[in-house]
């Protein structure tokens, strides 16, 4: 009759062992951190995905259900590029970098959300992990005759992110802070 509190024993404990190990997932849903250690809250409080390995070209916003895969694109062309939806593309400039997506389309939700709580993560294509907050900064503008849409003023501004959605005549354009 010992032996059965022993067996159930090493199976709560193979149980528990496969719900932590999570049954073979690539990613921990946490507040932060990395695995092995102490969770750590995101710049905005909200909980942020750790991957288990590393990412490469992703950008998430959980609180918005945005995961999504991009293509990065030299600062250049990010000018001129409407991207086909449900495409994004990274452009990475100097002092910036800039989501361009189609409008309305994958980034659509981060026009209405919320700012200071709703954070922003992405891992670029060497993997470098990225940690913004959208600010309450905004705007609208019409393309140019060239074909190019119009600049920014991001004087003061350390690192900005802007998320651009497009159509083919309009942008309207998101910022956060990194």
């Amino acid at each position: 009759m010992r032996r059965r509190p022993q067996r159930l024993a090493r199976a709560l404990t193979a149980v528990v062992a496969i719900t932590i190990a999570g049954c073979g997932s690539s990613a921990v849903a946490t507040t932060g951190g990395t695995p092995g250690q102490s969770p750590s809250p995101s710049r905005s409080g909200t909980p942020s995905l750790v991957p288990a390995v590393p990412l490469t070209d992703r950008l998430q916003s959980l609180s918005l259900g945005i995961d999504l895969p991009f293509t990065e694109t030299p600062c250049n062309d990010a000018l001129t590029v409407v991207p086909v939806n449900p495409g994004v593309v990274l452009a990475r400039c100097s002092g910036y970098d800039r989501f361009v997506a189609d409008d309305p389309g994958p980034l659509g939700a981060f026009l209405t959300a919320p700012a200071v709580t709703t954070s922003i993560r992405y891992w670029d294509g060497a993997g470098a992990d990225h940690d913004c907050v959208l600010s309450a900064a905004s705007s609208s503008v019409d393309r140019y005759t060239d074909g190019t849409f119009p600049g920014h003023d991001l004087i003061g501004l350390v690192r900005p992110l802007l998320l651009d959605l497009r159509s083919p005549d309009h942008q309207t354009e998101r910022i956060a802070t990194c």
